[in-house]
């Protein structure tokens, strides 16, 4: 799984397990400080989390 800049420039990569991520369906930020990244895959009904060095941006309608 690929991490864009808002302009689609690629700055890094998330390594999932063997075989993990082949039907990526949604990714979200959560948490208390919205540092972890939850990615949905279908295939296999996973849901990984990924601990995250920066904080994802707030969604419409979340509250703090």
């Amino acid at each position: 799984m690929v991490v864009l800049t808002p302009k689609g420039k690629i700055i890094g990569l998330i390594k999932l397990p063997e075989g993990g991520g082949t039907f990526n369906t949604n990714v979200a930020f959560g948490g208390p400080q919205r540092q972890t990244l939850y990615i949905t895959e279908s295939s296999q009904n996973i849901i990984y989390r990924v601990a995250m060095k920066v904080r994802g941006l707030k969604l419409f309608g979340d509250k703090e």
